[in-house]
């Protein structure tokens, strides 16, 4: 397996492939299916939803991407100190998001509302999104896109901070340091969210 790859991407199909692997990391995501309950919507709108968040994150962000050979295995997206965007905050506000979620756009903006009011005002680095493809799960790939960054921040004294709506990912996070700070709730019987913040060590 090739080396974690931290920089900005430009190239439009490498672009494409980490959107894809994205769609297919979280499709059953609760927070993708609240966003997008039916299944064959939410597998023509994800890779075109990630596409957009991808090339929201290039101009201030750090995507990351674990490859074996050509092929993309696994992609994070992270948005350094004072340059945080929610990864749901402007998807109702903005055309590109509007078009990828396609009438889902009043969903986005619960439940970027909720996670904004509960952002921390800290300077921090934020994981906007990290996903590893369904072939590739249990082999670490999540791991070195993780460890990589949060290297960074800890020789930079820079705390870090996610979100995650999956129980056992709480599980996977406090092993590299991160705690529990609050469950946010989302309205409309949306998904079960924990804030996780990770000190620098």
């Amino acid at each position: 397996m090739a080396g974690t790859a931290l920089k900005k991407v430009a190239d439009r199909t490498t672009v494409r492939e980490m959107a894809v692997v994205l769609a297919r990391s979280l499709f059953d995501d609760p927070s993708m299916i609240f966003l997008i309950p039916d299944d064959d919507a939410r597998a023509k709108q994800l890779p075109r939803l990630f596409d957009v968040i991808l090339r929201k994150s290039l101009p201030f962000g750090v995507c990351s991407a674990v490859a074996d050979g050509a092929e993309i295995l696994g992609v994070a997206a992270w948005h350094p100190p004072g340059a945080m965007r929610s990864r749901t905050q402007e998807w109702a506000t903005t055309a590109g998001y509007a078009w990828a979620l396609r009438g889902r756009t009043r969903r986005a903006e619960t439940f970027g509302e909720a996670l904004r009011e509960a952002h921390p005002t800290q300077p921090h680095w934020y994981l906007s999104v990290l996903g590893t493809d369904p072939s590739a799960q249990g082999r670490g790939v999540g791991t070195k896109l993780l460890t990589d960054r949060l290297a960074e921040c800890d020789r930079a004294g820079e705390p870090a901070y996610l979100e995650t709506n999956k129980e056992r990912n709480v599980r996977f996070y406090e092993r590299f340091g991160f705690h529990v700070l609050q469950e946010i709730e989302i309205p409309e019987e949306g998904p079960r969210t924990w804030a996780m913040w990770r000190d620098p060590k």
